[in-house]
């Protein structure tokens, strides 16, 4: 399965995701190299005998990779976040797993200003209670510089992340804690240390939740995903406009 998909300096593209037809696990963390007519040039794939995954790839200025997603294989708990530099054939130069005794999942990656990167995805390992909405920002090499979690004593997290304008992130996913009812769409405007700014919900009585957000060229954010509380069916399509405060425009 992909799980994302970039094209490359090349003209080329770079997917990621995990496959469990190959190799030791039970599934591993999947990375091909494709050229301009979609003919693989390389696929590798790393982990262990546990569920090891891949869902952002990015492309480094050494015309390498940074790939990020989460490991059973290694560190000190059952799902551990992953971070993974790979140089232009798809080897790893360096991977940092880091977690606590419980899941701890990224489901998406940025580069940052600074050079850095940060992440977002979830964390049982602290926080409130149950799963936390959880930010972590990292150096060039991986290395852990902070990590936020957010969230209440139900279930909360963080599908996307982006920096902003001005140098702080915006996280956009879902919470159970609070809102209207179930899932609920939630996004949270951090400034550059991780501290909230504010942050709203969207929703009703079933489930919504946002997949991704963008900044919009007017400062303020766009966000996608599905909602089943509004709509002509079970499942619709949602994109909300939302201006720099967080306000639905």
């Amino acid at each position: 399965e992909i799980f994302s998909i970039i094209q490359t300096v090349d003209e080329g593209y770079a997917v990621c995701g995990y496959t469990g037809a190959k190799d030791w696990g039970e599934v591993d963390c999947w990375v091909i190299k494709l050229d301009e007519n979609v003919n693989t040039v390389w696929d590798n794939i790393f982990g262990g005998i546990g569920w090891d995954e891949t869902n952002t790839i990015l492309q480094t200025e050494d015309g390498g990779y940074v790939v990020f997603g989460f490991v059973q294989s290694k560190n000190e708990g059952r799902e551990d976040a992953w971070i993974a530099k790979l140089d232009e054939n798809g080897e790893i130069v360096w991977d940092k797993a880091f977690g606590g005794s419980q899941n701890d999942e990224v489901f998406s990656g940025i580069k940052t200003a600074d050079g850095g990167y940060a992440v977002c995805g979830y964390t049982e390992s602290k926080g409130a209670g149950g799963y936390d909405a959880w930010i972590a920002k990292l150096d060039e090499n991986g290395e852990m510089a902070w990590d936020k979690a957010f969230g209440g004593i139900e279930a909360e997290v963080a599908n996307s992340i982006i920096q902003t304008g001005d140098g702080g992130y915006a996280l956009a996913g879902y919470t159970w804690s609070k809102g209207a009812g179930r899932e609920d769409v939630w996004v949270i405007k951090l400034n550059e240390n991780g501290e909230v700014v504010w942050d709203k919900t969207f929703g009703g009585s079933d489930e919504d939740v946002a997949r991704c957000i963008i900044q919009a060229e007017d400062g303020g954010y766009v966000l996608a995903g599905y909602t089943e509380s509004k709509g002509a069916g079970r499942y619709d399509a949602w994109v909300i406009k939302l201006d720099e405060e967080g306000n639905v425009e």
